[in-house]
């Protein structure tokens, strides 16, 4: 059923901590979660290595965006981790999104970004102005519409940006306006994009701090796990599930698993499944359904906690 080879991922989404010091009412964290530094699990030096060692082999230069379920920096590795980062793909782009728990210096922030970060993201929880005391070459976006944290930053590049809090923010990449519902865990699902193309399984990779991969990002649960990266990560990437759900997604049909009800918005859904748009991917057959459906049986990767809108 291989019809193509799916390009290299945009980003690659790592996950340093499973748990967080926060519990935010829009963040998926409350599916998996009942509270703040509740069960904290760390990505391990063996599984940073066992990654980087592969994007370096298979050559892929894509971003690293260190984000996911939890609070990065939480992770007692941390810097060791970004520096294997940068030992073996100098020339990645970095960026590391935090809430700013473990960034109360100014030597903090720098300790980061000399191991390798090319753009230490913070989200503004109120400590705007502490931020700025400490760091005062802080850019702010989406004030400053050329620090969009989300670019693919050079490899010299260090800067320092701030992300006005999410839940009231209405313009740029990070706003109210496209929060997602996280698959269910941060919202009730919806069929708010219904017959809507999804970019996410054809343009990143998400790495869990066990290396397991999940289809996407809004995954909270991991109800539908895709591999390890110990398979191989290219393996993975050009696996059937992965083609699979692409197939369903070209289509715009949020039909099965986590991708039911999920309101992620994509952009530039035009140019897929590849960079140009050129390629047509035909619509998942009856057998690719029940492919997915033996896969969700064997049930999510993180215990869920049940929302109120699930009991």
């Amino acid at each position: 059923m291989m019809e193509y080879k799916q390009e290299q991922p945009n980003t690659i989404k790592l996950e340093l901590t499973e748990g967080c010091n926060r519990f935010c009412t829009f963040c998926g964290i409350r599916g998996i979660r009942t509270k703040a530094n509740q069960d904290l699990k760390f990505l391990t030096i063996d599984i940073i290595k066992g990654l980087v060692f592969q994007v370096k082999n298979i050559g892929w230069n894509s971003k690293f965006e260190i984000a996911m379920r939890g609070e990065p920096s939480l992770n007692p590795n941390m810097i060791e981790i970004i520096k294997i980062i940068r030992k073996y793909l100098p020339k990645q782009s970095i960026m590391f999104t935090s809430n700013g728990a473990n960034f109360k210096t100014r030597e903090s922030i720098q300790e980061l970004l000399d191991a390798g970060v090319n753009c230490l993201a913070l989200d503004d929880y109120g400590q705007l102005s502490f931020i700025k005391s400490i760091w005062p070459e802080i850019r702010i976006y989406p004030e400053d519409k050329t620090a969009n944290p989300y670019a693919k930053w050079k490899y010299k590049d260090r800067y320092v940006i701030v992300m006005p809090d999410i839940t009231t923010t209405k313009g740029g990449v990070h706003s109210a306006s496209i929060i997602s519902n996280h698959c269910g865990t941060a919202a009730p699902r919806n069929n708010k994009m219904r017959g809507k193309r999804c970019a996410r399984p054809f343009r990143e990779i998400v790495v869990l701090h066990d290396g397991t991969i999940t289809i996407c990002c809004n995954d909270f649960r991991g109800e539908l796990i895709v591999g390890n990266i110990f398979e191989g990560i290219n393996k993975v990437w050009q696996s059937e599930i992965f083609m699979i759900v692409r197939k369903l997604l070209f289509h715009g049909q949020r039909t099965v698993g986590p991708c039911r009800g999920c309101d992620s918005v994509s952009y530039r859904v035009g140019l897929l499944p590849d960079k140009q748009g050129a390629l047509y991917l035909a619509p998942a057959k009856e057998e690719d359904l029940k492919i997915l459906d033996i896969q969700l049986a064997k049930g999510p990767l993180t215990k869920p906690v049940l929302r109120s809108w699930e009991l």
